[in-house]
């Protein structure tokens, strides 16, 4: 009986501060679980890319292929004309134009990802022709 008369007070109790407009709700804390954060650097490793070799014939081996081929048809002097122009040198060739053309706000911004594309062509197949793209510049 005790038991029934110490639950009731007790709903009696949580109803009025429920309904109650004067009572203050944030005090009711109510215990949440902690985020639980997973350290993913645990979960993977970086490896290098000449860990990895693509199948002949697989079409991400001919998307290298093609890669590698796009690299060579870059020609170097087009490409760095802005920078021969701002060192006040004769650009030996034109320029590209589009991004590379002298007026616009993006000439130059291609060399990084060209260079980054050459270097990593290089990390994955050891190609001598790409390392050798690098060392033009």
């Amino acid at each position: 009986m005790k038991s029934i008369v110490c639950s009731l007070i007790l709903l009696v109790g949580l109803a009025f501060t429920c309904t109650n407009p004067h009572h203050n709700h944030n005090e009711l804390q109510i215990p949440r679980a902690r985020p639980t954060y997973i350290n993913f650097t645990s979960l993977w490793e970086a490896f290098d890319l000449s860990q990895v070799t693509l199948t002949k014939g697989s079409i991400q081996y001919q998307g290298q292929e093609l890669n590698k081929e796009y690299i060579r048809m870059i020609d170097l002097d087009r490409l760095l004309y802005s920078f021969y122009k701002t060192a006040g040198l004769a650009p030996p060739k034109e320029t590209y134009g589009g991004w590379e053309s002298p007026d616009s706000t993006l000439r130059g911004n291609f060399i990084g990802m060209f260079v980054t594309a050459v270097a990593k062509s290089y990390a994955s197949t050891q190609d001598l022709e790409m390392k050798a793209k690098v060392f033009e510049f």
